[in-house]
């Protein structure tokens, strides 16, 4: 290799980063790129483009990971961590970075109590049971009565106005009382006194509550809500929330988890009569017992749970010394994702999968039907197209964007865009026995005759020649699967020995009009196998070597005046001639060559030639405006992977 410095002696700038994906929104490329899982946190969406035609049966088989939105701690990753001995602090502390261990004052919480709705009469009151110290306040007034024994029951129904009425129920008769001084009291009333009040649900169950039972006015009619102290509702949301079963430090991180949520959701409240509800869309709370219509009792409260919440008394976990909103859900299935405060953050979790379980990886359908009813205006689905996910994980991480493509009853083609969280609601699981479980999935059905010419493709494009058959039947089965992305492939061809050699002989029959000797061509592979950012380094090596400075008669003004016309196609003006060839003492050649392979015009036509040896066509004002960055930056064997990834190329390929 006479005159070309050895390929270890390359002068390499620090490798760039793939580029941010809001740089990419914000070049109007979400269109091409197909992203790649990242091994840390991600701190914005990756564009991908996945197509899935509809299946001659109109079901999409699907294969996910995880149960819920997977932000702050997994519940089923917590219970991993503390099979393998770690203590319920390590546990909470690591799933909220950032946070420390705070003792909280124990203040009463208010709780709406979602499941005492309406009746079937269309009527909404807090009826609780008659009971030994049962008393009733009026909090407008003050008032408060010990209820005299004889009723089986008594209520607060709405009264004339903003006013409530508290009746009592005699036999199967409800009549009013001015127990409180006046028919329609001003309320709200209260109920209080016996360790636990029995509250009638209007499905004919019953519930037993900690604390007071309050009667809130609410349009036209009342809520119920139970005030009670804080840690006295811990012992009937943790055992909801958790499996009783659990290890003790499971469960005690579970507690100060729930605590935090609580506290945060009570300190954030807006001003109004309770700080949280009853169902999953806060924490589910079921009181301390139920009994069913039929007179079955359930115990919520149990002695794991309440040992737990005991042993972990008043502790929080906070940040800038307040409370956190500490979210949980089932299981994360190997990464968390962001949540939109500093301590929510999207990492790795591989205690999730510690304890076995049927939510970290699954399997479900999703109907064609479901998304259609789901999605009326895409009218006959076609096909689903995954345009973005979070970056973190398996098949590239949670989906967070879907466009729907169909066709209307006018014949006329439609295009429907949703989230991640849209597509899951059209098919949730377990309303759905076989339906999704969280936004963390994949189709396992892609048509695999379809995968096959896109591997033909780009052995052709990338390589040169036909696939060989083992490599068309591995590389197709592992795309059909979801096991492998486009993106991956065409990155692993694009730095594969074959492509690289590719590269590095084009260079130099571009350059110095011959082959490669083998040490160059080993050599200089070998730079770009290992980095393939680094072509126009290599590039710039070639152009500035002293043999391309000899095949120019040692000469600067033929030299640059070569550089003009290999790299940028034309002539230079004699202002641009006689400006770099002054800098060539100063600069040296192979900075200057690298400067000419980096311009905006060599990457603007390096573009132009990708696009045409790829997509069949000339480069789009768009592509224009926002690949020459990305070529300059990251190479043109990076462009290349990610231009022979995009749904344009997949369907030019079904076509060859």
């Amino acid at each position: 290799m006479p005159g070309l410095p050895r390929p270890s002696q390359l002068l390499r700038p620090p490798a760039r980063a793939m580029m941010a994906v809001t740089t990419v929104a914000a070049l109007g490329l979400a269109g091409l790129l197909v992203g790649l899982p990242v091994a840390g946190p991600a701190a914005a969406d990756v564009v991908v483009q996945e197509v899935y035609e509809r299946p001659a049966d109109g079901v999409f088989p699907v294969e996910g990971h995880g149960w819920g939105h997977g932000r702050g701690m997994s519940q089923w990753g917590a219970q991993g961590a503390a099979t393998l001995g770690l203590s319920a602090d390590t546990i909470t502390a690591t799933y909220y970075p950032g946070t420390t261990r705070t003792l909280l004052p124990d203040r009463p919480i208010k709780v709406l109590l979602n499941n005492d709705g309406p009746g079937a009469s269309g009527l909404t009151d807090t009826d609780v049971a008659m009971a030994a110290g049962l008393t009733a306040t009026d909090e407008g007034t003050g008032a408060t009565l010990a209820l005299p024994a004889g009723p089986s029951r008594y209520r607060v129904v709405a009264g004339l106005g903003s006013a409530e009425r508290l009746q009592r129920l005699d036999g199967s008769s409800w009549t009013d009382t001015n127990y409180l001084g006046r028919v329609d009291a001003t309320g709200p009333i209260s109920f209080a006194g016996p360790t636990f009040l029995r509250l009638a649900l209007p499905d004919g169950s019953q519930r037993d509550y900690r604390g007071r039972l309050r009667a809130v006015r609410s349009a036209g009619g009342v809520v119920s809500i139970d005030e009670l102290r804080l840690e006295d509702y811990l012992l009937g949301v943790v055992p909801r929330e958790a499996f009783s079963s659990w290890l003790p430090e499971a469960l005690k991180a579970q507690a100060i988890a729930a605590r935090s949520y609580s506290a945060y959701k009570r300190d954030h409240a807006p001003s109004g009569s309770y700080d949280i509800c009853d169902t999953t869309s806060c924490q589910v709370f079921d009181g301390s017992r139920t009994i069913s219509a039929a007179g079955t009792v359930t115990e919520i409260e149990v002695a794991s749970t309440s040992q737990a919440v005991a042993a972990t008394s008043t502790v929080v976990r906070a940040f800038g010394g307040r409370a956190i909103f500490a979210e949980f859900s089932s299981s994360n299935g190997g990464w968390s994702t962001a949540g939109g405060q500093p301590y929510l953050v999207a990492q790795r979790d591989d205690w999730d999968g510690v304890a076995p379980n049927s939510v970290h990886t699954w399997t479900g359908r999703v109907g064609a039907a479901d998304l259609e009813r789901s999605f009326p205006t895409v009218g006959t689905l076609r096909r689903i197209r995954v345009t973005a996910r979070d970056g973190n994980g398996d098949w590239g991480g949670r989906v967070s964007a879907v466009v729907l493509e169909g066709v209307a009853a006018d014949g006329s083609a439609t295009s429907v865009p949703t989230t991640g969280a849209g597509g899951y609601s059209a098919a949730p699981w377990p309303a759905r026995s076989d339906g999704l479980r969280s936004t963390w999935w994949h189709v396992t059905g892609v048509s695999t005759p379809q995968m096959v010419k896109l591997v033909q493709a780009m052995y052709l494009d990338l390589l040169g020649r036909p696939a060989d058959d083992g490599g068309l039947r591995g590389w197709s089965s592992q795309l059909a699967s979801g096991q492998l992305t486009a993106q991956s492939l065409a990155l692993s061809l694009g730095r594969s020995p074959e492509n690289t050699g590719r590269v590095v002989t084009g260079l130099y029959a571009e350059v110095l009009a011959r082959a490669p000797d083998p040490v160059g061509l080993d050599g200089w592979s070998a730079v770009l196998q290992s980095d393939p950012t680094q072509v126009a380094a290599v590039a710039a090596a070639i152009y500035g070597s002293e043999e391309h400075f000899a095949v120019n008669g040692h000469d600067a003004r033929r030299w640059v005046t070569a550089l003009y016309r290999q790299v940028l196609l034309r002539d230079p003006d004699p202002a641009e001639l006689a400006a770099w060839v002054g800098q060539v003492p100063t600069l040296g050649r192979t900075a200057i060559a690298r400067g000419f392979y980096d311009s905006p015009e060599s990457s603007q036509r390096r573009v132009q030639t990708l696009y045409v040896n790829l997509l069949g066509r000339s480069v789009d004002p768009t592509g224009l405006a926002g690949w020459p960055a990305v070529v300059a930056q990251q190479g043109d064997i990076t462009l290349a992977s990610y231009l022979a990834s995009s749904a344009e190329y997949l369907a030019r390929a079904q076509l060859r």
